[in-house]
């Protein structure tokens, strides 16, 4: 069977991004199985060209089936990706990711386009449906996939997850322009880096976020061995390359086996820097000295807020202390603590958005070292958007097919009692946190910036 693996084309630049180390996998797994694979990342095509670019390949390379990515900021790209495909042959078409995998029916429904949606991890699943296709079997024996027979669509039995990482190929890399990617780390110096996952799901249920409901609501991880091993690989394949960055969702999970991978990487003397994402109450002094004596340089958290009230809003299960405490450990052993903080959130408070403010004044965080950001995007899968449609915010039957924008907190409005005193109270504030740290604006205009996010959502409780 002959594979054609696509990336959709999307609306925001593709400077900085990285492979798209899901499609690799797949690819791996394919080639494994026997499979003939083509794949083409359009992010890396100029918007206006990336129809001619995937027509080209298709005609070049002739693929019996087609595999789609999408996430739900793409999904309107990858709905128009498989129209293209149907606008050049009737062939399959096959679509997974988060997207899909929690809006399957109504994406079918909706983009007739689509044939096949794979739900949740897609190696087996998409090399299942590809050796039936050949075998001229029926999908009905494929698990964990919906699709459109004669007008209806079925769902086949649950797939379960790959219980054993260290069973997958290594992902197909080469299938992929490799030198036309320039992923970049957000610290000083704006280092190239290749990203790896070194495990996937996590067992916090945020309640914004997708992932553990994605990945069967546990963490699964690949060995130290595995994961040095492709380390490797990468370093020996692009030596250009002079860090790494760990793409799980929670890399910190196991402090033995991240002491195990410092110890491996220590052994090899790979020369490589590297970060990862990391949660604050998994770490202590041992863990945080072996990760830098093996190379880290920068950890990434997800601190979201400084309020121990709108952590417990977004079902962090970490408070306050403990996220100072990690941020400062990792900083006074020389790490960057690179943190994520939003504002607006449903519930919060004046009061809460200062304690954000202070809290990175008082932990002397530097410009490279915060990223200030909207609040969350509603995502299909996410305990958030439950909530908001068993209270009457979003009609059930909001159809994402159809929005030409992700769903976001803004098109929720909710009425705020003493919202005008927001803006004073902000800018105060902010001048506050500028002098303290000795003039240097994070963001431009930070002031304006969270004021026109909280008066476009009115989340913010007087």
């Amino acid at each position: 069977m002959r594979v054609l693996l696509v990336k959709p084309h999307s609306w925001f630049s593709a400077k900085g991004v990285g492979l798209p180390l899901g499609l690799a996998y797949l690819g791996g797994e394919l080639l494994h199985a026997d499979h003939q694979v083509s794949a083409i990342d359009l992010m890396l095509s100029k918007p206006e060209e990336a129809r001619a670019d995937l027509a080209r390949r298709f005609f070049d390379f002739q693929p019996d089936i087609v595999g789609v990515t999408c996430n739900s900021h793409e999904r309107l790209a990858a709905f128009e990706v498989a129209r293209w495909i149907k606008s050049l042959q009737d062939i399959p078409v096959v679509m997974g990711g988060p997207h899909v995998t929690f809006t399957a029916e109504q994406t079918l429904c909706s983009v007739r386009e689509v044939d096949i949606v794979v739900l949740h991890e897609g190696e087996h699943a998409l090399r299942d449906i590809c050796d039936s296709m050949t075998n001229g079997s029926s999908l009905d024996d494929v698990k964990g996939i919906v699709f459109r027979r004669n007008g209806r669509i079925l769902k086949t039995q649950h797939r379960p997850f790959i219980a054993d990482l260290d069973l997958l190929p290594m992902p197909a890399r080469h299938l992929f322009e490799q030198d036309k990617y320039d992923l970049y780390l957000p610290i000083e110096d704006r280092p190239k880096a290749v990203h790896i996952v070194s495990s996937r799901g996590c067992p916090y249920p945020c309640f914004f976020c997708s992932a553990t409901r994605m990945a069967g609501g546990k963490a699964r991880m690949r060995s130290a061995e595995h994961v040095v091993r492709e380390v490797q690989m990468v370093a020996e394949d692009h030596p250009s390359y002079k860090w790494v960055f760990f793409y799980d969702d929670h890399f910190t999970l196991s402090k033995e086996r991240v002491m195990e991978i410092c110890e491996r990487m220590m052994q090899k003397r790979l020369g490589l820097n590297w970060g990862c994402y990391g949660r604050a109450d998994s770490l202590d002094k041992e863990l945080v000295r072996a990760m830098k004596a093996a190379g880290c340089r920068m950890i990434s958290f997800g601190v979201e807020s400084g309020s121990d009230h709108v952590l417990r809003l977004m079902g962090k299960r970490v408070n306050r202390q403990a996220i100072d405490k990690a941020i400062d450990l990792t900083k006074s052993e020389g790490i960057v603590a690179r943190c994520s903080f939003f504002f607006g959130y449903p519930g919060e408070r004046f009061v809460d958005v200062f304690k954000t403010l202070r809290m990175i004044s008082k932990m002397g965080l530097e410009k490279d070292e915060v990223v200030w950001s909207e609040c969350p995007v509603l995502y299909p899968g996410t305990i958030l958007l439950d909530k908001l449609v068993r209270d009457g915010f979003i009609s059930q039957d909001f159809n994402w097919s159809a929005s030409p924008t992700v769903r976001s907190y803004k098109d929720v409005p909710i009425y705020v009692s003493g919202f005008s005193n927001v803006r004073k109270t902000l800018v105060r504030g902010y001048l506050k946190f500028f002098v303290e740290n000795r003039g240097k604006p994070l963001v431009a205009s930070v002031p304006e910036y969270i004021v026109s996010r909280l008066a476009r959502n009115r989340y913010v409780e007087g």
